[in-house]
């Protein structure tokens, strides 16, 4: 949907589908500062694996088609710490996704990959952070400094990992 400042905060202006399929969820939007809307959710595909997508927004107000940047089965899914898509220069876009690193509720590791084409291919993803606990690492927040530099932070669980570590 589309609001106007305009416009009643109940006024909807348009109706817009998105191309999803399947069991989709953790949608989150991002406006480059060329004006391009990007579109990211995530979708559980039958054997229960993880899909990161993304979409654009077209002039026309349709998405474009689907785009895959990353896929795992055995990816840390929460509504409330969701991937991402952030661009930065000119052909540049940097996505996140969890992973999870042991049997615990909260023990995932951030996974980041880059596109330097608009997100037709995607580099090898990576883990940031290098304190190898088996803790929280997830809330990513991604910031475009200029065209080749990008700005990350997350939660950085280490601390909680030792703190159990030395109370046993």
């Amino acid at each position: 949907m589309i609001f106007s400042c305009e416009s009643k905060p109940t006024e909807v202006i348009s109706n817009i589908l998105i191309p999803t399929s399947g069991k989709s969820s953790e949608p989150n939007l991002h406006k480059a500062e060329d004006g391009t809307i990007y579109l990211s959710w995530i979708e559980i595909l039958a054997d229960q694996s993880s899909v990161l997508k993304f979409s654009t927004l077209k002039e026309d107000n349709t998405w474009s088609e689907a785009k895959t940047i990353g896929q795992g089965n055995n990816w840390f899914v929460n509504w409330a710490d969701f991937p991402s898509i952030t661009s930065f220069g000119n052909s540049n876009l940097a996505a996140h996704y969890l992973e999870k690193s042991a049997n615990g509720t909260y023990t995932y590791d951030v996974k980041m990959t880059f596109s330097n084409d608009n997100g037709t291919t995607w580099n090898t993803s990576f883990k940031p952070h290098t304190d190898n606990t088996n803790s929280e690492h997830g809330f990513v927040s991604k910031l475009a400094l200029n065209d080749d530099t990008l700005l990350s932070v997350w939660l950085d669980g280490r601390k909680y990992a030792y703190a159990e570590e030395n109370d046993s």
